[in-house]
């Protein structure tokens, strides 16, 4: 037997494998994203079936052998069940799980994103709050995290204050009428302000802002877009959330 590990993660993938068991990449603010084996997890009397969902969140018991992490037991803290009862809600669940399961690594705590996440999944369960809207938060304020907040009070290229029509992901901000160029999108001044309220204000206080539906398509629209532009492929589930008017 290797050494048992226990951390507090958040299951953001699985994989079937073999006839009864599965990989699992879990989210921990302890260690990054880490693999693991979760061995005939798929038996109906497999007393940690819980813990190979996504979504699963809780405290997991490792046991390490050479590097190679399998899990051994399960607390269950959450398991946000109410995102499986409304498509759209679990959609855009997996879209948050898929943005943290390509950015973070290995061996690299990040409990503001960790943090974040969780606060984000708690809000798209709770029927109160447009899901549209709470997917954006996630993404711009992921864009934060990482180092990318876009310019919002001046054009990115030229200063100027007036006329910032438009959202460019090479510049890194807003720009003018007169500097937009061929990757930018059209954003009108009620997405503007949601944006800066978004990155000015606390994660409880923006979930009290209340953007019409229509705005709501269009920040979370904006945000695929400047959000994708960091990554090297295209998340998918993006194009398939919009194509389906799920937002």
């Amino acid at each position: 037997m290797g050494e048992a590990v226990k951390i507090q993660a958040i299951v953001l993938k699985k994989v079937d494998y073999k006839d009864a068991d599965r990989v699992l990449t879990l989210f921990s603010p302890q260690v990054g994203k880490i693999i693991v084996s979760a061995k005939g997890i798929k038996k109906q009397n497999s007393k940690l079936r819980a813990s190979s969902e996504v979504f699963a969140f809780g405290t997991f018991v490792l046991n390490e052998t050479r590097g190679r992490y399998t899990v051994t037991g399960y607390d269950s803290i959450d398991s946000f069940h109410e995102l499986r009862e409304d498509f759209d809600r679990l959609s855009l669940g997996a879209l948050l799980l898929n943005v943290c399961e390509k950015a973070i690594a290995p061996n690299e705590p990040d409990l503001e994103l960790f943090n974040l996440l969780l606060n984000c999944l708690d809000y798209l369960r709770n029927g109160n709050v447009e899901a549209g809207f709470t997917a954006a938060v996630f993404l711009f304020k992921f864009c934060e995290l990482f180092g990318y907040k876009p310019e919002m009070n001046e054009c990115a290229q030229c200063a100027k204050e007036q006329d910032l029509i438009y959202l460019s992901a090479s510049l890194g901000g807003v720009a003018c009428v007169n500097c937009n160029n061929n990757d930018h999108v059209a954003i009108t001044g009620g997405c503007l302000y949601y944006m800066r309220k978004i990155y000015s204000l606390p994660i409880k206080e923006i979930f009290l802002i209340k953007p019409t539906q229509t705005q709501v398509k269009e920040l979370y629209r904006t945000a695929c877009y400047y959000t994708a532009y960091f990554f090297d492929e295209k998340i998918k589930i993006m194009d398939y959330i919009t194509k389906y008017g799920l937002i």
